[in-house]
């Protein structure tokens, strides 16, 4: 048996992970696909695999074609360089562009929403391009080349620049405002409770950032939406100083 390519073993395993991700069982898929669930199994290692099988396929999970060739072939690397970083922090607009681009928008998108001259635009995708961050295909098709759960340095540019102008912008004025859903709570955690918290916090950001109504797919209800969790030791001389600040 023909062994398959590194990019469609990459494909079908993004295809299995959506399927697991959204609880649908082998069972609903074949009833949904009319045929038996050997065949679906087939067809998910890849065997007797067409365009159309695997287009369908896409349809019953919720996802399409594109969205899950991009997330299959989803750069890996997660570090930006102090240069890149440096670059970034010092271009409030250069960096705007790369994170909307890292998390999937277009150059119509930054055009229209953001106001973005044309001229404008090709000079800040051209920058993009020759940092290393982006990719423009022949069709145009902007690809970030960084992972969406890229992190950047403690301390460094990127970081002091979020603390000081990004932060405020992405809570907003007042927590009461429309639209803002937010939880909040205090656990008792050690370190290893706080990576965990973090680590479901990046699982979900990724299943938001694949999911219905967000860039793939498309409905005219969408507006860019802040996303903002945080896990941190808060300490109880910090609790109590709270407290005791209170003149009642």
């Amino acid at each position: 048996m023909a062994k398959s390519s590194p990019t469609t073993t990459m494909i079908l395993g993004e295809l299995n992970r959506v399927r697991k991700q959204r609880n649908i069982s082998l069972k609903l898929l074949a009833m949904q696909l009319g045929v038996s669930e050997p065949t679906v199994m087939r067809w998910l290692r890849g065997q007797a695999l067409t365009v159309e099988v695997l287009d369908q396929l896409c349809v019953c999970l919720g996802t399409d074609l594109r969205s899950l060739i991009e997330n299959a072939c989803e750069p890996e690397t997660e570090r930006l360089s102090l240069r890149q970083e440096r670059i970034l922090a010092a271009d409030r607009r250069l960096s705007l562009i790369f994170f909307l681009i890292l998390n999937g928008a277009q150059r119509d998108s930054l055009e229209r929403d953001f106001g973005i001259e044309p001229s404008k635009c090709d000079e800040l995708i051209e920058r993009l391009v020759r940092l290393g961050l982006v990719t423009k295909a022949s069709n145009g098709r902007l690809r970030s080349l960084v992972s969406r759960s890229v992190r950047w340095q403690a301390g460094g540019p990127l970081a002091t620049v979020f603390e000081r102008t990004v932060l405020s912008m992405m809570l907003g004025p007042a927590f009461g405002r429309q639209g803002t859903h937010y939880v909040s709570q205090f656990a008792l955690l050690d370190e290893e409770g706080r990576e965990y918290v973090f680590s479901r916090f990046e699982a979900l950001c990724e299943e938001i950032l694949r999911g219905p109504g967000y860039v793939g797919h498309p409905s005219p209800e969408r507006e860019w939406s802040s996303i903002f969790m945080m896990t941190r030791p808060i300490g109880i001389a910090e609790m109590r100083s709270w407290m005791e600040a209170d003149p009642t």
